[in-house]
């Protein structure tokens, strides 16, 4: 008996093709060990061994380079019904803006990822920011976008923020407080980061003195970020200048009778406590150039953030911020555009000012959510997707235009080198 067994288009399809097999004999009960999975997809394609399938896929990989006679575009996907018909957008024409929404989180996300690719194939910044409702949308999104910056030999320009839960260990270090933007963002950050029985003060004055110190350093020292060092050098000087009877509020009685000098070492304490306690958000040291210099580098970044409230969510807030400060201070790209993309946030808050900056700035923005209604400071001009769940792993993306049914259905297929 003879078949028709095409090879994988690239190796990240000869990937995802062994997963399946190791999933589907998982499922027969009768698992079998991932490299055992590629082997089997090597001889279904007539190879005898993984490793010459591997060879061969390396050997045929395209370059992605684009030629100066070539008229760049923003590739949309496939259409449905029609495997030799791609939908493009013009460049000026995506930075407009796109907006994905629906139901259906994974339908967004699988959208979405796939627009994604349009940066990372032309060799500009991407920062993908999403919502984390469970560990199913962390990882769809970071395999995903991590396997195709790989196989495109962009490695060293794929990093992972992951603020979504505070004992996750997933992604890099960074300094969250070269990102606050105000002396109380950094004092309730500190607050909301208890330590218990670690307080001196009252929390109110612990709140104005840490608030106080924040703002001191980011007034006199704007081009400098601000550290835990930084903070407890400014508790200092406010110790030495402060004449408020501090003693008067001490929760325990200061051993040589200087409570307002040891109060302030207390304080000092409680700051240096939470940054020891929380090592991942509080590093000075990190290899990572951090959230303001992504796009200088065009960096991949994928940012995991809180789906609610508390501690994490607050955190969130921070670094959600900081991604827009960094769109509205990005350099201006002259070659193909840059794209931040946020899915499934509860509030995302882009401003008339933020995406009319993104598109002067030559950055694409991507907004997927459940409300049909365009958001507030996209302009009409928006490209517009429907997102549906068709079945279990099958998504109807459906793109509104001014054809006569007023929607064409696309599939999220790459375009063929």
């Amino acid at each position: 008996m003879t078949h028709n067994a095409a090879a994988p288009v690239d190796a990240e399809q000869s990937k995802l093709a062994a997963h399946a097999i190791k999933k589907r004999f998982d499922e027969l009960n009768s698992p079998i060990k991932l490299n055992h999975a590629y082997e089997a997809l090597a001889i279904a394609h007539r190879h005898p061994n993984w490793a010459t399938m591997k060879a061969s896929l390396d050997s045929v990989a395209p370059k992605h380079v684009r030629t100066q006679e070539t008229t760049p575009v923003f590739t949309l996907g496939r259409r449905y019904g029609n495997e030799d018909v791609y939908v493009d957008l013009t460049i000026p024409d995506a930075l407009n803006h796109i907006h994905a929404f629906g139901p259906s989180s994974a339908s967004r996300a699988d959208l979405l990822i796939n627009i994604s690719r349009n940066a990372i194939e032309n060799n500009s910044g991407l920062v993908f920011c999403q919502a984390v409702a469970n560990e199913a949308d962390r990882n769809a999104a970071m395999l995903s976008i991590m396997n195709r910056a790989v196989n495109i030999r962009r490695r060293r320009d794929f990093f992972v923020l992951d603020v979504s839960d505070l004992k996750s260990k997933l992604g890099n270090t960074f300094n969250i407080l070269e990102h606050v933007a105000s002396g109380d963002q950094a004092a309730n950050l500190f607050l909301e980061l208890t330590v218990p029985n670690e307080l001196y003060f009252p929390v109110w004055v612990s709140r104005a003195l840490i608030a106080a110190a924040g703002e001191r350093h980011l007034s006199r020292h704007p081009d400098q970020p601000l550290t835990v060092d930084g903070l407890c050098r400014k508790l200092d000087e406010i110790k030495e200048e402060t004449e408020f009877p501090l003693e008067d509020m001490a929760w325990r009685p200061a051993l040589d009778g200087k409570s307002q000098k040891r109060g302030f070492e207390f304080l000092a304490k409680y700051v240096r406590t939470v940054a020891s306690t929380h090592p991942r958000i509080f590093d000075t040291t990190s290899k990572w150039s951090g959230i303001r210099h992504m796009f200088d580098n065009r960096q991949i970044v994928v940012v995991f953030l809180a789906d609610g409230d508390g501690v994490a969510g607050w955190i969130s807030k921070i670094v959600l911020d900081a991604v827009k400060r960094a769109i509205c201070e990005a350099p201006n790209s002259p070659d193909y555009p840059n794209m931040v993309v946020f899915n499934d946030l509860a509030d995302v808050g882009l401003s008339d000012r933020e995406t009319t900056t993104a598109a002067a700035r030559r950055i694409v923005l991507a907004v997927g959510d459940q409300c049909p209604t365009l958001p507030a400071a996209f302009s009409d001009k928006a490209t517009r997707f429907r997102c549906l769940l068709r079945d279990r792993n099958e998504f109807d993306h459906c793109l509104a235009t001014d054809e006569g049914n007023g929607e064409i259905g696309l599939s999220s297929t790459w375009r063929r080198a």
